[in-house]
């Protein structure tokens, strides 16, 4: 590919020659969490990463969720001028492979409230970089066993630190995209005494679940 691009730049070959060598070598970083935040606790994020050795890290707060029906400029923007709790960066082993690869972040323990974290491949979160985000609530809700089949889901909300079930938790489903980005309310309800959920009648599509 390289030896065409050199011998030929201009011709169509070269041209899609150098779009695959930018693909292969762009920077990418990716979110995960298994459940919202833990007040007061140690929290762990999951981080996929791709020709990186360096991820810049940012946790801020929120007074909910702000990226629906905001373009990612706009996000940014914002986001970047929202309080930050904490920030710092984290060495990661990249060995040049062109592969993803994984590590582990620790979250500084924060109180009950809304926050966003964000991991970026540039130190300045600026739109030059690749920056994922991931909004996060810290109440000490999870939903348990989430199972998702034949167009029904069910699950518990439970007490993060005891356990035990929560009754009378607000739930709302939301309908989410490929890219997990929230597209509409599915339904929404209140737990019974024993924090039990069950919603049927679901179309076939992704849904994420949020308690408050």
């Amino acid at each position: 590919c390289i030896a065409a691009q050199k011998k030929w730049p201009k011709s169509e070959g070269a041209l899609e020659c150098l779009g695959i060598k930018e693909e292969i070598e762009r920077k990418s970083v990716r979110i995960t969490l298994d459940s919202d935040l833990v007040p007061g606790e140690r929290n762990i994020a999951k981080l996929n990463f791709r020709n990186v050795n360096t991820i810049y890290l940012k946790l801020v707060e929120a007074t909910g969720r702000m990226d629906r029906g905001k373009d990612e400029i706009t996000l940014m923007s914002e986001l970047n001028q929202s309080s930050t709790v904490a920030e710092w960066s984290m060495r990661v082993d990249d060995p040049g492979d062109f592969m993803e690869h994984s590590a582990f972040a620790d979250i500084t323990p924060v109180m009950q409230g809304c926050y966003y974290l964000l991991a970026s491949t540039g130190p300045y979160f600026n739109s030059g970089d690749c920056i994922a985000y991931e909004y996060l609530e810290c109440n000490g809700i999870r939903f348990l066993n989430m199972v998702q089949n034949n167009g029904t889901l069910y699950g518990r909300a439970v007490d993060t630190r005891s356990g035990k079930p929560i009754p009378d938790c607000k739930y709302t489903v939301w309908k989410t995209n490929y890219n997990d980005e929230l597209v509409k309310v599915a339904t929404s309800g209140i737990t019974g005494s024993d924090g039990y959920i069950l919603v049927e009648g679901l179309a076939n599509s992704r849904y994420r679940i949020e308690l408050e």
